[in-house]
Order: C-alpha cells, then sequence, then structure tokens
C-alpha cells in the first residue's frame, strides 16, 4: 500500500517537465515604402525591433524582408510594442537614411509585415 501511495504522489510530478507556456513569439517582415523612401536598385537596410538590431540585408527596392524572429506583442509587459525602424545606408551619398519609429502587432505564433516609412 505504501508503494501505491508512492506512486501515486509521483506521478502528477511526471507531467512537470514539459512546458504549458504559450509561444508568444511571432516573425517580423519588412518592405520599405515606396514613396517615402524610394530609392532603386539595392540599398543595405539594417533593421531594428525594440531597439535592439534584428539584422542587416541588401533589399532590393519594393521587395521584403527576410523573415525576424520576435516577442509577440502580448509577450510585452507594455501597450504599444514592440516599437520597429529601419536604417538604409548610402541613401543620399554617404548619407544613412533613418525611417519613422513605429509599433506594430505581431502576433503569437505568427508573422506580420510591416511597410517601414521615412
Amino acid at each position: 500500500m505504501k508503494t501505491l501511495a508512492a506512486v501515486l504522489a509521483v506521478v502528477p510530478l511526471l507531467g512537470c517537465g514539459g512546458s504549458t507556456a504559450p509561444n508568444r513569439q511571432g516573425t517580423a517582415y519588412f518592405t520599405i515604402d515606396q514613396a517615402s523612401c524610394a530609392y532603386l536598385g539595392t540599398k543595405s537596410v539594417t533593421f531594428y525591433i525594440a531597439d535592439l538590431e534584428a539584422g542587416t540585408e541588401s533589399l532590393l527596392s519594393g521587395a521584403t524582408s527576410l523573415g525576424y524572429l520576435t516577442k509577440a506583442t502580448s509577450a510585452y509587459a507594455s501597450a504599444g510594442n514592440p516599437v520597429v525602424h529601419a536604417k538604409l545606408a548610402n541613401y543620399a551619398g554617404s548619407a544613412a537614411l533613418w525611417t519613422q519609429r513605429t509599433s506594430i502587432t505581431v502576433p503569437a505564433n505568427g508573422s506580420v509585415t510591416h511597410t517601414v516609412k521615412c
């Protein structure tokens, strides 16, 4: 009887090894607004999510960026997150162009494509 009691006490603990927390990540894709940030060819673009550099890529005008894994909006403690922006290198001669900082909604287990504006 003591063995049965011990087994029954341990069985509920076996289920605690896995995580029951929901996945609170999503993927953000970016495009560059062709009206306010128009350029020809490709530009080196650095994307920022929540003030952290997410990545730099050579982006053809009108193309969509690679996907960047980020925390979902629901994972942030305060509303209006994450805030994103980008820097286009050598936009006008040697000067870089920074885009507007914008709040986006990233769904958990989903994706969003955001058009950054200058």
